[in-house]
Order: C-alpha cells, then sequence, then structure tokens
C-alpha cells in the first residue's frame, strides 16, 4: 500500500475490520492509560477505502475510543492493486509478524493466512511460477520470489520457521487451533509440530489428554503413549540411551576427558 499523507480523523468514522487477533482489552486499557498521559506517541494506519479503514493500529484505536477522543491521528494509505482487501489483510499480518510477540501458534496461522493472500494476489506464484516459458519471457518478466523468501524478506523471520510454521498451521484441524489457543501449548512450537503430525480424530484425543484429562499428559508424546495403551517406557533404559547417543557425537579427547573425570570421583575404577 501507498503512503500519502499523515492526519486527524474521526475515531467513530474508522472501519475496523475482523481481525486476525482480537484485541486484548486489558492491554487496550493500558495503552490508554500512556496516551492519557503522554498523548498519541505513534499514528496508526489507514486505508483510502470507501470510508477510511483500520489496517493497523487496532489496540491504540480502541484506547481512544474509550478515552472518549474525537479525533486519532493516521497515515493515510491507498492500495496499488485491484484487491485493496487483499492488500489491506496482507499489511495487517506483516504489521503483527513485525512489531508484536507472538506465539508459535499465532504465529503460524498469521504466517498461513498471510500464504492464502500472497497467493491469491499472486498467482502464479501457487506452483512456482512458469517454468516452463521460453528465455525471452523470463528475461522480460520480473523474477517471482516464492512465498516463504518474499514473506523473510519482509518479517525478518528465516525461511525455515516460516515454512515450519505454515505446515503446522495448515496441519491443525481448525477446532483444534480454536481449542489449544491461549493454552500452555500455543506457547510450545515443538509440541505443536509434533501434534500437527496425527490426523484431525487423534489430535482431538491428544489435546483432551494434554488440557482436559484429570491426569493429564505432559507432553504429546506421553498423551500417544497413554491413547494407545503402550507401557511406558523405562527411565533407566532412557537414560542409557541418550547417553550412549551423546557419546557417539563427542570426540575422542572429550571422551578421555569424562573416563578421567569418573576416576577422579571414583564413579569408576
Amino acid at each position: 500500500m501507498k503512503y500519502l499523507r499523515t492526519e486527524d480523523f474521526q475515531v467513530d468514522q474508522i472501519i475496523v475490520p475482523k481481525r486476525l487477533r482480537p484485541t486484548d482489552q486489558a492491554y487496550v486499557e493500558i495503552i490508554a492509560e500512556s496516551m492519557r498521559e503522554r498523548g498519541q506517541d505513534e499514528p496508526i494506519r489507514v486505508a483510502l477505502l470507501e470510508r477510511p479503514t483500520l489496517v493497523f493500529g487496532a489496540h491504540r484505536h480502541a484506547a481512544a475510543q474509550l478515552l472518549g477522543w474525537p479525533t486519532i491521528r493516521a497515515e493515510l494509505v491507498e492500495a496499488e492493486t485491484d484487491r485493496p482487501d487483499l492488500e489491506l489483510r496482507l499489511s495487517e499480518i506483516d504489521e503483527n509478524l513485525i512489531r508484536h510477540e507472538l506465539n508459535p501458534l499465532d504465529r503460524a496461522i498469521f504466517l498461513a493466512e498471510r500464504k492464502r493472500v500472497y497467493e491469491e494476489l499472486h498467482p502464479e506464484t501457487r506452483r512456482g511460477g512458469n517454468r516452463r516459458g521460453r528465455k525471452s519471457d523470463q528475461t522480460a518478466n520480473v523474477a517471482v520470489w516464492s512465498f516463504s523468501k518474499e514473506t523473510a524478506k519482509r518479517t525478518r523471520l528465516s525461511e525455515r520457521l516460516i515454512r515450519r510454521a505454515t505446515a503446522i498451521s495448515s496441519a491443525l484441524a481448525p477446532d483444534v487451533r480454536n481449542r489449544i489457543a491461549g493454552t500452555r501449548l500455543a506457547a510450545k512450537e515443538g509440541e505443536l509440530h509434533r501434534l500437527a503430525r496425527h490426523d484431525p480424530a487423534l489430535q482431538r484425543r491428544i489435546v483432551e489428554m494434554m488440557l482436559d484429562a484429570a491426569d493429564l499428559a505432559p507432553t504429546v508424546e506421553e498423551a500417544v503413549r497413554r491413547i494407545r495403551g503402550d507401557q511406558a517406557p523405562d527411565p533407566v533404559e532412557v537414560g542409557f540411551q541418550r547417553l550412549v547417543g551423546l557419546w557417539a557425537k563427542v570426540p575422542p579427547s572429550a571422551r578421555e576427558q569424562f573416563i578421567a573425570f569418573l576416576k577422579g570421583s571414583g564413579t569408576v575404577r
């Protein structure tokens, strides 16, 4: 979206589209107190559509409403394509990815939505662009970045994280995503990845074991073990296998140093 100018807008005239992440009322109250004491530090952003439409700054806009302010300072932008609705959505997502601390689940949801919007704006990227075109055609056209590369460039997230996060979001059943939002599971990227490996029916049972059961399962792996009725692993054997795995990874000099340590402590003779 192209920047036009910064000006004051009537607070009650700004349209607020449905957000990917709802505003946090507690955070709105904190911002309102800051704005009451110091004024508005940063402008929000609105798009030039039929009516001024919020792009980002939902918490600041809600704080202005809470304070009863008649106007709020905003950057005015306009769409550069014939799909302003998609441009607006993309801007909202990028702003959240860049400016806010998102937990792994929220980040996965935002990135999956960004991929959907990006591919709708750039349908030629869905299958990697036209790879069979003539060399002259390819030279004449601007090269198309893959979604992960373009997103990494805009958000400073790694391509690996972007691919992993979008895979998690697409593999989790929608009702499972809704159920774990705001829970301890939403903050554990590794557990989300392991949960996403299973089919939706098993995902639901795993989440129940981890969040709703009387005897909560601490991990996805433990929940799956209980569901399948597998015998609990011997902690001694598990520890031994971990030591063996570590032993194989360290250089001989480190092994000799460790053996000397064991002898010095009297553990071995």
